[in-house]
Protein backbone atom coordinates (compact mmCIF):
# COMPACT_ATOMS: atom_id res chain seq x y z
CA UNK A 1 0.00 0.00 0.00
CA UNK A 2 0.94 3.62 -1.15
CA UNK A 3 1.70 5.44 2.07
CA UNK A 4 -0.67 7.77 3.23
CA UNK A 5 0.06 11.28 4.75
CA UNK A 6 -2.77 13.36 4.53
CA UNK A 7 -6.55 13.20 5.50
CA UNK A 8 -7.24 13.95 1.54
CA UNK A 9 -5.31 11.17 0.99
CA UNK A 10 -7.22 8.55 3.21
CA UNK A 11 -10.14 9.48 2.12
CA UNK A 12 -9.21 8.53 -1.40
CA UNK A 13 -7.92 5.46 -0.66
CA UNK A 14 -11.41 4.58 1.25
CA UNK A 15 -13.48 5.70 -1.61
CA UNK A 16 -11.60 3.58 -4.30
CA UNK A 17 -12.23 1.08 -2.25
CA UNK A 18 -15.61 1.31 -0.97
CA UNK A 19 -17.47 3.99 -3.77
CA UNK A 20 -17.65 7.85 -3.91
CA UNK A 21 -18.99 9.54 -1.01
CA UNK A 22 -19.09 6.51 0.71
CA UNK A 23 -17.65 8.06 4.14
CA UNK A 24 -19.93 11.12 3.59
CA UNK A 25 -23.14 9.22 2.96
CA UNK A 26 -22.68 7.17 5.89
CA UNK A 27 -21.92 9.93 8.12
CA UNK A 28 -18.42 8.87 9.16
CA UNK A 29 -15.84 11.27 10.55
CA UNK A 30 -12.05 10.75 10.36
CA UNK A 31 -9.25 12.64 12.24
CA UNK A 32 -5.80 11.42 11.36
CA UNK A 33 -2.04 12.70 11.59
CA UNK A 34 0.15 10.26 9.82
CA UNK A 35 2.54 8.40 12.03
CA UNK A 36 0.69 9.57 15.00
CA UNK A 37 -2.98 8.94 15.28
CA UNK A 38 -6.32 8.26 13.79
CA UNK A 39 -10.27 8.57 14.90
CA UNK A 40 -12.99 7.24 13.36
CA UNK A 41 -16.72 8.35 14.31
CA UNK A 42 -19.90 6.78 12.86
CA UNK A 43 -23.60 7.56 13.94
CA UNK A 44 -24.38 4.27 16.18
CA UNK A 45 -27.12 3.03 13.22
CA UNK A 46 -23.64 2.53 10.50
CA UNK A 47 -21.10 1.35 13.38
CA UNK A 48 -20.89 -1.93 11.00
CA UNK A 49 -18.95 -0.12 8.79
CA UNK A 50 -16.34 0.55 11.05
CA UNK A 51 -15.58 -3.44 11.31
CA UNK A 52 -15.46 -3.63 7.24
CA UNK A 53 -12.99 -0.63 7.37
CA UNK A 54 -10.99 -1.59 10.29
CA UNK A 55 -8.34 -3.86 8.29
CA UNK A 56 -7.68 -0.87 5.25
CA UNK A 57 -7.13 1.63 8.59
CA UNK A 58 -4.83 -0.73 9.99
CA UNK A 59 -2.93 -1.06 7.28
CA UNK A 60 -2.44 2.74 6.89
CA UNK A 61 -1.71 2.69 10.59
CA UNK A 62 1.46 0.43 10.21
CA UNK A 63 -0.76 -2.67 11.05
CA UNK A 64 -1.52 -1.55 14.21
CA UNK A 65 -4.07 -2.42 16.24
CA UNK A 66 -6.81 0.32 17.74
CA UNK A 67 -6.23 1.13 21.61
CA UNK A 68 -9.96 1.59 21.87
CA UNK A 69 -13.46 1.62 20.97
CA UNK A 70 -16.16 4.38 22.71
CA UNK A 71 -19.55 6.08 22.28
CA UNK A 72 -19.41 9.62 21.86
CA UNK A 73 -22.60 11.06 23.29
CA UNK A 74 -23.13 15.02 22.10
CA UNK A 75 -24.90 16.76 24.89
CA UNK A 76 -27.26 18.69 24.82
CA UNK A 77 -29.02 17.09 22.66
CA UNK A 78 -32.71 16.52 21.56
CA UNK A 79 -31.74 13.72 19.31
CA UNK A 80 -29.49 12.24 21.62
CA UNK A 81 -26.61 11.52 18.96
CA UNK A 82 -24.36 9.06 19.68
CA UNK A 83 -20.90 8.44 17.89
CA UNK A 84 -19.42 4.75 17.96
CA UNK A 85 -16.16 5.48 17.97
CA UNK A 86 -12.54 4.02 17.61
CA UNK A 87 -9.37 5.31 17.49
CA UNK A 88 -5.13 4.54 17.01
CA UNK A 89 -2.46 6.07 18.56
CA UNK A 90 1.11 5.80 17.67
CA UNK A 91 2.50 8.19 19.43
CA UNK A 92 1.48 8.26 23.20
CA UNK A 93 -1.37 5.53 23.75
CA UNK A 94 -0.60 5.55 27.34
CA UNK A 95 -1.69 8.93 27.81
CA UNK A 96 -4.13 9.34 25.21
CA UNK A 97 -5.98 6.29 27.33
CA UNK A 98 -6.02 8.02 30.60
CA UNK A 99 -7.57 11.19 28.77
CA UNK A 100 -10.17 9.24 27.59
CA UNK A 101 -10.81 7.01 30.80
CA UNK A 102 -10.90 10.70 32.78
CA UNK A 103 -13.03 12.31 30.09
CA UNK A 104 -10.82 15.39 28.99
CA UNK A 105 -10.03 14.19 25.65
CA UNK A 106 -13.11 16.41 24.44
CA UNK A 107 -14.79 19.67 25.61
CA UNK A 108 -17.76 19.57 27.99
CA UNK A 109 -20.34 19.43 24.95
CA UNK A 110 -19.56 15.27 24.97
CA UNK A 111 -19.28 12.22 27.14
CA UNK A 112 -17.69 9.01 26.59
CA UNK A 113 -19.61 6.06 27.52
CA UNK A 114 -18.63 2.04 26.92
CA UNK A 115 -15.38 2.91 26.52
CA UNK A 116 -13.45 -0.53 25.80
CA UNK A 117 -9.87 -1.18 25.42
CA UNK A 118 -8.58 -3.40 22.93
CA UNK A 119 -6.44 -6.20 23.23
CA UNK A 120 -5.33 -6.15 26.34
CA UNK A 121 -3.49 -3.07 25.80
CA UNK A 122 -4.46 -1.42 29.24
CA UNK A 123 -2.71 -4.51 30.68
CA UNK A 124 0.06 -4.90 28.81
CA UNK A 125 1.36 -1.21 28.89
CA UNK A 126 -0.30 -0.78 32.52
CA UNK A 127 1.61 2.21 34.10
CA UNK A 128 3.49 1.17 37.14
CA UNK A 129 4.55 4.21 39.70
CA UNK A 130 8.15 4.03 40.45
CA UNK A 131 8.92 2.73 36.63
CA UNK A 132 7.11 5.03 34.77
CA UNK A 133 8.72 8.74 34.55
CA UNK A 134 5.50 10.40 33.56
CA UNK A 135 6.66 13.70 32.37
CA UNK A 136 10.26 13.94 32.72
CA UNK A 137 11.40 14.80 29.37
CA UNK A 138 15.37 13.25 29.94
CA UNK A 139 14.84 10.56 31.57
CA UNK A 140 18.76 9.37 31.12
CA UNK A 141 19.57 12.48 33.06
CA UNK A 142 17.46 12.01 36.01
CA UNK A 143 19.13 8.60 36.09
CA UNK A 144 22.80 10.02 36.20
CA UNK A 145 22.07 12.18 38.66
CA UNK A 146 24.34 11.87 42.17
CA UNK A 147 22.45 11.83 45.65
CA UNK A 148 22.57 15.54 46.42
CA UNK A 149 21.32 16.38 42.46
CA UNK A 150 18.66 13.88 43.11
CA UNK A 151 17.25 15.03 46.65
CA UNK A 152 17.45 18.75 44.91
CA UNK A 153 15.03 17.61 42.05
CA UNK A 154 12.63 15.46 44.13
CA UNK A 155 12.44 18.76 46.51
CA UNK A 156 11.42 21.59 43.56
CA UNK A 157 8.84 18.84 42.30
CA UNK A 158 7.34 17.81 45.71
CA UNK A 159 7.15 21.10 46.32
CA UNK A 160 5.34 22.53 42.80
CA UNK A 161 2.71 19.95 43.65
CA UNK A 162 2.26 20.71 47.24
CA UNK A 163 1.82 24.40 46.08
CA UNK A 164 -0.19 23.65 43.29
CA UNK A 165 -3.13 21.19 45.18
CA UNK A 166 -2.72 24.04 48.05
CA UNK A 167 -3.84 26.83 45.54
CA UNK A 168 -6.00 24.72 43.93
CA UNK A 169 -7.94 23.52 47.32
CA UNK A 170 -7.64 27.50 47.96
CA UNK A 171 -9.40 28.23 45.07
CA UNK A 172 -6.55 30.34 43.25
CA UNK A 173 -6.03 28.46 40.26
CA UNK A 174 -8.14 26.41 38.09
CA UNK A 175 -8.16 22.86 38.97
CA UNK A 176 -5.69 21.29 36.46
CA UNK A 177 -4.25 17.47 36.34
CA UNK A 178 -0.93 16.76 37.94
CA UNK A 179 -0.78 12.36 37.55
CA UNK A 180 2.11 13.07 35.17
CA UNK A 181 3.81 15.01 37.99
CA UNK A 182 3.20 12.46 40.21
CA UNK A 183 4.60 9.67 38.13
CA UNK A 184 7.49 11.35 37.63
CA UNK A 185 8.00 12.14 41.40
CA UNK A 186 7.69 8.79 42.76
CA UNK A 187 10.30 7.84 39.67
CA UNK A 188 12.69 9.72 41.30
CA UNK A 189 11.71 8.72 44.90
CA UNK A 190 12.02 4.65 43.97
CA UNK A 191 15.68 6.00 41.98
CA UNK A 192 16.73 6.70 45.88
CA UNK A 193 17.42 2.58 45.95
CA UNK A 194 20.65 2.72 44.06
CA UNK A 195 21.79 4.94 47.38
CA UNK A 196 20.54 2.64 49.80
CA UNK A 197 17.11 3.58 50.00
CA UNK A 198 14.42 0.63 51.03
CA UNK A 199 11.41 0.56 48.81
CA UNK A 200 8.99 -2.48 48.17
CA UNK A 201 9.03 -3.38 44.33
CA UNK A 202 6.82 -1.40 42.45
CA UNK A 203 4.08 -2.92 41.60
CA UNK A 204 0.84 -1.74 39.51
CA UNK A 205 -2.19 0.13 41.31
CA UNK A 206 0.36 1.23 43.83
CA UNK A 207 2.15 4.19 44.86
CA UNK A 208 4.98 4.71 45.83
CA UNK A 209 4.88 5.86 49.82
CA UNK A 210 7.99 7.21 51.52
CA UNK A 211 10.00 4.33 53.71
CA UNK A 212 11.53 4.62 57.43
CA UNK A 213 15.01 4.98 55.12
CA UNK A 214 13.73 7.30 52.49
CA UNK A 215 12.26 9.62 55.26
CA UNK A 216 15.72 9.16 57.30
CA UNK A 217 17.34 9.90 53.54
CA UNK A 218 15.47 12.51 52.49
CA UNK A 219 15.40 14.61 55.69
CA UNK A 220 19.00 13.82 55.98
CA UNK A 221 19.43 16.83 53.17
CA UNK A 222 16.45 18.42 53.92
CA UNK A 223 17.06 19.43 57.44
CA UNK A 224 20.66 19.96 56.55
CA UNK A 225 19.56 22.61 53.98
CA UNK A 226 16.72 23.94 55.28
CA UNK A 227 17.50 24.83 59.19
CA UNK A 228 21.23 24.32 59.16
CA UNK A 229 22.49 26.49 56.04
CA UNK A 230 21.62 30.00 56.69
CA UNK A 231 19.83 31.71 53.90
CA UNK A 232 23.15 33.50 52.96
CA UNK A 233 24.90 30.03 52.52
CA UNK A 234 21.79 28.86 50.73
CA UNK A 235 21.91 31.37 48.61
CA UNK A 236 25.50 31.25 47.86
CA UNK A 237 25.16 27.01 47.48
CA UNK A 238 22.61 27.90 44.61
CA UNK A 239 24.85 30.84 43.16
CA UNK A 240 27.81 28.37 42.78
CA UNK A 241 26.19 25.25 42.15
CA UNK A 242 24.54 27.38 38.95
CA UNK A 243 28.12 28.23 38.32
CA UNK A 244 29.31 25.12 38.53
CA UNK A 245 31.70 25.92 41.11
CA UNK A 246 32.74 23.68 44.06
CA UNK A 247 30.19 23.09 46.37
CA UNK A 248 31.40 21.39 49.06
CA UNK A 249 31.51 23.68 51.84
CA UNK A 250 28.06 23.52 52.16
CA UNK A 251 27.11 19.69 51.74
CA UNK A 252 26.22 17.91 54.87
CA UNK A 253 28.70 16.10 56.47
CA UNK A 254 28.22 12.28 57.24
CA UNK A 255 26.24 9.94 56.05
CA UNK A 256 22.21 10.12 55.47
CA UNK A 257 22.28 6.00 56.81
CA UNK A 258 25.24 6.51 59.13
CA UNK A 259 22.37 5.95 62.09
CA UNK A 260 21.29 2.44 61.56
CA UNK A 261 17.93 2.37 60.23
CA UNK A 262 15.08 -0.58 60.32
CA UNK A 263 12.40 -0.97 58.09
CA UNK A 264 9.05 -2.35 60.09
CA UNK A 265 8.55 -5.72 59.35
CA UNK A 266 4.82 -6.70 58.00
CA UNK A 267 2.69 -8.73 60.36
CA UNK A 268 2.45 -12.49 58.93
CA UNK A 269 -1.50 -13.28 57.97
CA UNK A 270 -2.96 -15.68 60.53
Amino acid sequence: MKEIKTTHELYSLIEKEYGTKYLENKGAIITFKADEYLIISVPEKEKKILKQLKPLLKQVMQNNEPICSYDLHIKPSENNISLTTIEWDLKNPKKRIEELKKNLAYSNNYKIKNFEIWNNFEQENERIYGIDPGNIKDVEQINNLNELELYLAIDTLKTYIWKKRYDMIMGKTSKIDLTEEQYALEYMMYQTKKFGVCFPKATAHRHISATTSYIAWYNFYDNHFKNILTDDQWNDFQKALKEKQDISKYKPTGKWNDRQITEPKKKEKR
